[in-house]
């Protein structure tokens, strides 16, 4: 590691939980499945998308850098309950969204399905998320 710091640590430590190879996720179209969720009112679209961050007072835990977030287990069947519930809602608004990225409909369809199945095997497995972006 080159230089003495926390973050860095953690991202190293983090590295005996996961398989980098294994990465499931949204890619670039996180922050348009967001835009969307929100558009259609659903409250905990951060939430869903980003987790919590780990923070106390002024300090946050970010191995990465780029951003760091729980769903904790008890959340996790509900949040899949409501998200699968917005499907369709989600799709219709994915066809009328304009991305700044110019990500296309598909990619942004496909994430929100790749986050449902996310979800989903966190309740198949009783347990929580720990998102990375």
């Amino acid at each position: 590691m080159s230089a003495k710091d926390v973050q860095e640590y953690a991202d190293f430590a983090m590295t005996a939980y996961y398989e980098p190879d294994e990465d499931m996720g949204l890619a670039y179209a996180w922050d348009a499945v967001i835009s969307i969720l929100r558009s259609i009112k659903y409250k905990k679209a951060e939430y869903a998308v980003l987790g919590k961050p780990i923070k106390k007072k002024d300090f946050c835990v970010d191995p990465g850098c780029c951003g760091l977030g729980i769903v904790k287990a008890s959340d996790v069947g509900k949040i899949f309950e409501q998200l699968s519930e917005l499907q369709d809602e989600f799709n219709e608004m994915a066809e009328e969204f304009e991305s700044d990225d110019d990500i296309e409909c598909d990619d942004i369809i496909s994430a929100f399905e790749d986050l449902l199945s996310l979800y989903e095997s966190a309740m198949d497995e009783g347990c929580g998320l720990l998102l990375t972006f």
